[in-house]
């Protein structure tokens, strides 16, 4: 949301400069960016008919970014957090924090960020929430339809419960390709992190046409010593597909993931929405799970500011399957609010119940 009239945040900006300076407010706000969003949701869980848990939460973020010279900006966030439970189940909390602060350098051909930051990697997980790092990432997109990449990070964190907590404070280095060759595009990183793996390789190819969109990933992760020793072995595939066809208000689609026999390890975050991933539920227990297979189809629909959707999510871990039906709605009050929910049922054969799920969401985003 551009500054271009005098608020709340121009007067506080106003507000920061000398009066000796004597800067007119005009050009002190110019190029000064702000957004972020502020969300509620209203979680209800149900095992069977014996246990039931109601959540509250409550979450906001604001990015603020301005030019700091020729070619030169910075961007600082604050993030707030606070899950409010019923009162027999847990206390509540709630907090506060600085999420980002970091200093851009750009120019037409390359670009380099540094500072606390969001590894934007396929392994981390890039939404509100997700990994943060102090690091740097350096772009080249001097060749036509073509970037390439680097990234180093210290201190990263992860929330990656099968590794345990050698997912938080360690160093991730990347580098990749990424292109568009005619109507598909094209992405391969490589990447090491310490004590968690040695090498990952990970690929990824999607087109769309004439209604038709199509995605293949591939991740390769060898792990390292000090993570190798909780499988059966120290390498492993993830591979996964998702195919789709819309026309007019209507979506259809389907896809497929496996993840290795013996090391299952793809992500460190079990929230990646980079990851081909379906359901509500049934991803968080097949994320970086040996031996499972994936499968789902879907349906949705819009009419202008409405939209509707269902779903099936089948799963195979090991000798126990579960699935997951859901469905779920949306309504676009305005460009900013937005009011959306989903219901969803998970059955697991491992379980004596079953797990549904009901989440309402308001969200205005500014």
């Amino acid at each position: 949301m551009k500054l271009a009239k005098l608020s709340l945040a121009a007067i506080m900006a106003a507000g920061a400069f000398s009066v000796a300076n004597a800067t007119p407010l005009e050009d002190a706000i110019k190029g000064v960016d702000l957004s972020g969003f502020v969300r509620f949701r209203w979680y209800d869980e149900s095992e069977g008919t014996n246990t039931q848990t109601d959540r509250n939460r409550f979450s906001s973020e604001l990015l603020f970014k301005a030019p700091a010279g020729d070619n030169l900006s910075v961007g600082v966030s604050a993030r707030y957090e606070s899950n409010q439970y019923a009162a027999d189940q847990a206390s509540s909390d709630a907090n506060i924090v600085m999420h980002q602060a970091w200093l851009k350098y750009a120019t037409a051909d390359y670009s380099v960020k540094i500072g606390r930051q969001i590894p934007t990697t396929p392994w981390t997980e890039t939404g509100y929430d997700g990994s943060m790092g102090n690091g740097v990432i350096g772009m080249y997109t001097g060749v036509e339809n073509w970037t390439f990449a680097g990234a180093f990070f210290s201190q990263t964190d992860g929330a990656n419960a099968t590794i345990g907590t050698l997912a938080d404070g360690e160093n991730i280095s990347a580098a990749a390709v990424i292109g568009q060759v005619g109507p598909v595009n094209l992405q391969v990183w490589g990447a090491n992190m310490t004590n968690i793996f040695d090498s990952s390789i990970y690929a990824q190819a999607d087109m769309k046409m004439a209604g038709f969109d199509v995605k293949v990933q591939m991740n390769q992760m060898n792990l390292a010593d000090e993570t190798a020793g909780l499988f059966a072995d120290d390498s492993g595939l993830f591979w996964g597909a998702e195919a789709s066809y819309s026309m007019d208000n209507f979506t259809v689609g389907g896809g497929y993931s496996s993840t290795d026999d013996d090391m299952p390890i793809y992500t460190l975050d079990p929230d990646d929405s980079g990851m081909v991933k379906w359901g509500k539920q049934i991803y968080y227990q097949t994320v970086n799970t040996a031996d499972a297979d994936t499968y789902a189809v879907y349906g949705k629909a819009k009419f202008g500011a409405i939209g509707a959707g269902a779903g099936y999510v089948g799963a195979s871990i090991g000798n126990n399957d579960m699935d997951e039906f859901y469905v779920d709605a949306s309504y676009k009050y305005s460009k900013h609010f937005k009011l959306s929910t989903y219901f969803s049922a998970l059955n697991d054969d491992a379980s004596v119940v079953d797990n549904n799920e009901f989440r309402f969401e308001a969200k205005y985003t500014f």
